[in-house]
């Protein structure tokens, strides 16, 4: 299986490791539910996230970073007066470097 590899700012390291955490956990969920898995999840390595090249891993992802770090980070920069574009920013980068690592171009939407 092909494997893409992306360097991560710390910033984005930090969003990275909050999305792929919980996948493993996630999967095996679906598994238990008789549903289609993937065979390999991301890993991070240090300041590298390799991204196996399975459609379903990478929509879980995108769909990680791009709906539900987006929509949390919108409530804390609510709460906290702090604007909201700022916090997003290395959100949207990495969304944009899994995209353009995997050449996926779909919805992230489940």
């Amino acid at each position: 299986m092909k494997i893409s590899s992306i360097a991560l700012t710390p910033a984005e390291r930090k969003w990275a490791e909050w999305a792929v955490d919980p996948m493993g956990e996630y999967w095996v969920e679906r598994a238990e539910n008789g549903d289609a898995v993937p065979t390999e999840l991301p890993i991070l390595l240090g300041r590298l996230l390799l991204i196996p090249q399975e459609e379903l891993v990478v929509v879980d992802l995108l769909y990680r970073v791009e709906v539900q770090a987006t929509d949390i980070t919108e409530e804390h920069a609510v709460e906290s007066g702090r604007p909201a574009a700022t916090l997003l920013r290395p959100i949207r980068s990495l969304a944009r470097k899994i995209r353009d690592a995997t050449g996926y171009r779909g919805s992230s939407a489940p």
